[in-house]
């Protein structure tokens, strides 16, 4: 059986590769008794929506992780005030311009922990037809992004079906004797 239209074969062949882009890290692992540190959780459900962008999550200035579709980063910090901006990724061949770019402050204290997860809440495309029927090529577009905070209790079930990493930026304690 052949495929009647360049429209269909198109169509199948997104949906097969929207399936490909998998989130690789551990899985994510709670841990409730934290003391000495706070933890940030950074996380994106897994959806079509923005596939191939990975913003990339800075914090205090330093480049940590891109935040890709259904993959979660946690951020082990110090008690007290931190910068935390998502960004243009380079790596990820997505466009994002600096009118995206998120920026906020949050203070920490000895065992906090907070979850904010990354949504595209829309997206546009304008397209042009380039004279293959059922083809378009995209020549603008646009999103409205945001990284929004939850309970961390309400957003446990997401974010444990998630693939991610953990990175520790506490900074280095001296060793008593």
């Amino acid at each position: 059986m052949g495929f009647t239209n360049m429209r269909n074969f198109l169509l199948l062949i997104n949906i097969l590769f929207a399936g490909c882009a998998v989130t690789h890290g551990e899985r994510f692992a709670f841990q409730q008794d934290i003391n000495g540190h706070a933890e940030l959780h950074f996380f994106r459900t897994p959806g079509f929506t923005g596939a191939g962008l990975k913003p990339m999550l800075r914090v205090n200035g330093n480049d940590i992780s891109g935040i890709a579709r259904g993959g979660y980063v946690t951020v082990l910090l110090d008690p007290g005030v931190h910068v935390i901006e998502l960004v243009d990724n380079k790596n990820d061949g997505a466009t994002w311009t600096s009118r995206e770019n998120i920026r906020f402050e949050v203070s920490l204290s000895d065992s906090d922990q907070k979850a904010y997860e990354f949504v595209i809440k829309s997206f546009w495309v304008l397209p042009i037809p380039i004279g293959v029927p059922g083809v378009i090529l995209p020549v603008a577009g646009g999103r409205n992004s945001v990284l929004l905070e939850k309970p961390v209790s309400e957003v446990l079930v997401d974010l444990n079906s998630l693939k991610g990493s953990r990175i520790d930026l506490r900074k280095q304690r001296a060793s008593t004797f």
